[in-house]
């Protein structure tokens, strides 16, 4: 009887330890539930006062502007003139110091990325495939042509060639004076990527362009020869949406240095001769432009 009587009194001081635990739990988790809200408040916001006052000297405009769309117009600036297009299909030049009105074209095409501008042309291209070249002075047409898909990344023009990059993975360089093909590169595109394409850049003799693989890649200005390739976002995850690495920002030359953002693959630093990644910062996913000073990047 008195074993049966200890063992009896050992399951009940049990019993109750356990339910004093139970309890106690269930009290942590309704306070962590429903209880006061302990966490740090966030800081008050205050009004952010500018370090400069910018004044506006002039402001006009060259349409409604693309909505909802995505694409690469932006004003272009020459020695004396601002030139604009809007995507229903007029482009407009301004004085650059007071805004009063030097032509204006009506191209009756899409726009959707431009201007590439130099002393004698200012290169507009549309969701329909079309390039079209204009007199940077007068506003007449110097040439239109075709290329093979939507253009959603601004014209550039160097060493005499207009360079195209298509959403279909292609880049073209045109003649600058009569936009004939001088040659052509391809480079697949995944089933699935952002919308959008960077800019191609030139240093000295190369033109230097980012995938939507992740890929960096050097191409000889005069005949569109690969030079160099270089792996700056490896694609990870299950889903396709999770592998998505685009290189969609334009990326920035300084000292022989190529800075490339890339959509969820970091951006790192690279030599422009050689593709070598100096640096990699894989924490930051960059879709649009990024900028830099003689001390910082900014994006």
């Amino acid at each position: 009887m008195r074993i049966l009587a200890l063992i009896l009194l050992s399951l009940s001081l049990s019993a109750c330890s356990i339910l004093d635990t139970l309890s106690e739990a269930t009290t942590g988790l309704s306070d962590y539930i429903f209880g006061e809200d302990n966490a740090e408040p966030p800081a008050e916001l205050t009004e952010l006062q500018a370090e400069i006052q910018i004044e506006q000297l002039w402001k006009e405009s060259v349409g409604d502007g693309p909505g909802s769309r995505l694409l690469k117009l932006m004003p272009g600036i020459t020695d004396s003139a601002v030139i604009a297009g809007s995507s229903e299909g007029v482009i407009k030049a301004f004085n650059a110091h007071n805004g009063d009105a030097i032509w204006e074209a009506d191209t009756e095409l899409k726009l959707s990325a431009g201007p590439g501008i130099s002393e004698r042309s200012v290169v507009f291209a549309s969701s329909q495939a079309d390039v079209i070249a204009l007199n940077p002075n007068s506003g007449s047409v110097n040439w239109k042509v075709k290329v093979s898909s939507e253009v959603l990344s601004v014209p550039v023009i160097a060493k005499g060639l207009v360079i195209i990059r298509s959403t279909d993975g292609r880049i073209v360089a045109l003649d600058e004076i009569d936009g004939h093909k001088v040659w052509s590169f391809e480079r697949g595109v995944p089933a699935l990527s952002l919308r959008g394409t960077g800019m191609s850049v030139v240093e000295d003799d190369m033109l230097i362009s980012g995938f939507d693989n992740g890929k960096l890649l050097a191409l000889r200005l005069k005949d569109g020869k690969q030079i160099w390739e270089s792996s700056i976002a490896m694609p990870q995850g299950r889903s396709e949406v999770e592998r998505l690495v685009d290189l969609d920002a334009d990326p920035v030359i300084s000292d022989g240095i190529v800075y490339i953002a890339s959509y969820q693959g970091g951006i790192s630093a690279a030599l422009a001769r050689t593709g070598e990644v100096t640096w990699r910062n894989s924490n930051i996913s960059v879709y649009s432009a990024l900028h830099l000073d003689r001390r910082y990047i900014y994006l």
